[in-house]
This record gives structure tokens, C-alpha cells and sequence, in this order.
């Protein structure tokens, strides 16, 4: 078993498993994405690990999820995952260490710009007493129940 694909799928059958649904989706929304980058670089090719886990496919990878215009925390999760899929094949022996795998790559987080309403706005919202108009005070009513 040493192509990332089939690897994974088993990762991601454990987390199920183990009924950690949510990390399990995200290690497949981050396989499928590699999968892409693979088959756009390597058409019809099997992905194996040895091949994979080095700096420059991760690099590469890396500048695939930039040019597809992925947000940055979405980027680095995926690459998180993957070096978490890497770490596993590593203690399974499928792999070997390669040092500074992650270190040129962005796996931090950002915060994003703020989307929650000002407390003075929120009142407003909910203010049922505000002149509103007959159509919108049933919709006002329901939302700040």
C-alpha cells in the first residue's frame, strides 16, 4: 500500500470509525484536492507516496491551491492534512523522513474579517418596536425569536 490514495481512504475509514466525522471530511476534501493537482501534473498516474512527500510536489502543490484562488486557512489545511497523512505513513513505514517536508509552506491560520453585526447593530435588528414596514415585521419578529 504505498500510493497516497488508497492510503488515505483508510486514514479516513479509522477517523469514521472512531466517529470523528468532521476530520474525516476534511481529509478527504484535502485528498480530493490533491487528487486534482496530481492528475492536471501527472495524468493517469498513480500517486505514490515516495513521490509525494518531497519538498518540491509540495511546493508545487502549494502554488496549485494559490492558482485556484483557495483562501489561505483553506491552503494550509490542506496542507496540514497531508502532513498528517505524511506523518502516519511515516510511523506505518511507508514512507521515508525528509527533512523540512512543511517548513516552505503556509500551515498557519489567519484570522478573516469579521462578519458578526456591532452589539448597537444587533439591537437595531431585533428592535421590533423600530418602524418597519407591515410586509417585514413578521420576518423581524421570527428572526429575533
Amino acid at each position: 500500500m504505498k500510493d497516497l490514495t488508497t492510503f488515505t481512504l483508510s486514514v479516513i475509514q479509522e477517523l469514521e470509525d472512531e466517529g470523528r466525522f468532521g476530520t474525516a471530511h476534511v481529509y478527504r476534501s484535502m485528498l480530493r484536492a490533491f487528487q486534482r493537482y496530481w492528475e492536471s501534473q501527472h495524468p493517469k498516474t498513480e500517486i505514490r507516496m515516495r513521490k509525494v512527500f518531497d519538498v518540491a510536489t509540495i511546493q508545487k502543490f502549494e502554488r496549485h491551491l494559490l492558482e485556484r484562488m483557495l483562501k489561505l486557512n483553506t491552503m494550509s489545511t490542506y496542507l496540514r492534512m497531508l502532513r498528517a497523512v505524511y506523518n502516519r505513513a511515516l510511523l506505518a513505514g511507508l514512507t521515508g523522513y525528509v527533512p523540512g517536508l512543511f517548513k516552505h509552506v503556509y500551515t498557519g491560520t489567519r484570522a478573516d474579517v469579521k462578519r458578526a453585526l456591532l452589539p448597537a447593530e444587533m439591537g437595531q435588528t431585533l428592535d421590533i418596536s423600530a418602524s418597519v414596514r407591515r410586509e417585514l415585521k413578521e420576518a423581524q419578529i421570527w428572526f429575533a425569536l
